[in-house]
């Protein structure tokens, strides 16, 4: 038994040492196959205002003649107390640079338009600009001797399983501007940041939860990986007292969810040894709009992402039984994505 134990403990670190996500892979990847598509996804916070979200992408299609990456731009501003505006741009060029081994900067740019580094974004349209720089420490999703592994842990290292996908930050702090035709901010914000790259669409269903302000932060997700009909789930909750990882669990047996898509809702409930941490979420049906890029235009699949700015979410912490935090986010991000979309029945769950 004991060499079992050792022969797998070598064989996981080997796979950790060699394939996991680190933090210098916020870096671009230069492609390797078609299609192809690398993204970076940056979301701000401030309470007073609402939420920003940017995604910087490239991509290559299926029937490219070359491989040659393209851009794409994806921009929201969702006010807490408004519409929200999207805003969608596609380019035939993109610069791309990525520094030597041992460094994590990086720089994104399309002249005259995005200039985006390790430290900094700035965007530059006709219907708005918006920019923000770091001002504070990155809170990375782990701790220890890798801070950039991916949360789905070991499963997601292995070499052949993808999406590489990983969070760069939990919460960083900035100072953000931003203005178009009728309104203009100038403020500090939290930036949560993820990245991830794929030649395929590896995820069957995915679900996203994001919370965030300066004090505390919150996200958890959910995925089946691609033709697997286990459901993983992982997150993370930090704040002034607690500083939790939820380790990846499979649907239904340490973790339980119920979502209605149709509805906008979702709740879980994740079990730790001597914690219990219970998460709902809602949206309205009409703040949630569909994304299908890279998904459907560049890997062909069959069902787009639904993605709400507008969540409401609150967040319980159980110590032996006894709430011992509790947290509500007014705003938030809440996605589904996958088969079992709204159209076609509505509530799914996992008892």
């Amino acid at each position: 038994m004991f060499k079992k134990i050792y022969i797998l403990s070598c064989l996981y670190f080997f796979i950790s040492l060699v394939y996991a996500t680190t933090l210098e892979d916020i870096k671009p990847h230069t492609p390797n196959k078609k299609p192809w598509s690398e993204q970076w996804f940056y979301y701000l916070n401030d309470p007073d205002v609402g939420y920003f979200k940017v995604s910087l992408q490239t991509y290559i299609m299926p029937d490219a003649n070359e491989m040659k990456e393209k851009g794409y731009v994806h921009f929201v501003f969702a006010p807490k107390n408004g519409v929200m505006k999207v805003f969608d741009y596609y380019f035939d060029e993109v610069i791309l640079y990525a520094a030597e081994k041992g460094s994590d900067s990086f720089r994104y740019y399309i002249p005259g338009y995005v200039d985006a580094t390790d430290n900094q974004v700035t965007l530059m349209f006709p219907d708005f600009t918006f920019s923000f720089i770091y001002t504070g420490k990155h809170k990375h999703y782990w701790g220890g001797h890798n801070p950039g592994q991916t949360p789905f842990g070991f499963i997601m290292d292995l070499p052949f399983v993808e999406p590489n996908w990983f969070v760069f930050s939990m919460g960083t702090p900035s100072e953000y501007s931003y203005s178009d035709q009728s309104m203009s901010y100038s403020s500090n914000g939290t930036v949560y940041l993820d990245k991830g790259w794929y030649t395929q669409e590896g995820a069957a269903s995915n679900f996203y939860l994001l919370g965030m302000n300066d004090l505390q932060q919150f996200m958890i997700t959910g995925a089946s990986i691609g033709h697997l009909t286990t459901e993983l789930w992982a997150g993370r909750y930090l704040s002034g007292r607690l500083n939790l990882i939820l380790y990846p669990a499979i649907s239904g047996l340490s973790m339980k969810r119920v979502i209605n898509e149709c509805n906008g809702t979702l709740q879980a409930e994740f079990k730790k040894l001597t914690q219990t941490i219970r998460v709902t979420a809602r949206a309205d049906k009409s703040d949630f709009y569909r994304s299908d890029i890279p998904t459907i235009k560049v890997f062909n699949a069959k069902y787009p992402y639904r993605k709400s700015m507008m969540a409401t979410i609150d967040v319980s912490v159980y110590q032996f039984g006894r709430l011992r935090e509790h947290v509500s986010f007014p705003q938030g991000l809440l996605e589904f994505s996958g088969k079992p979309i709204c159209e076609e029945g509505g509530i799914y769950a996992n008892d």
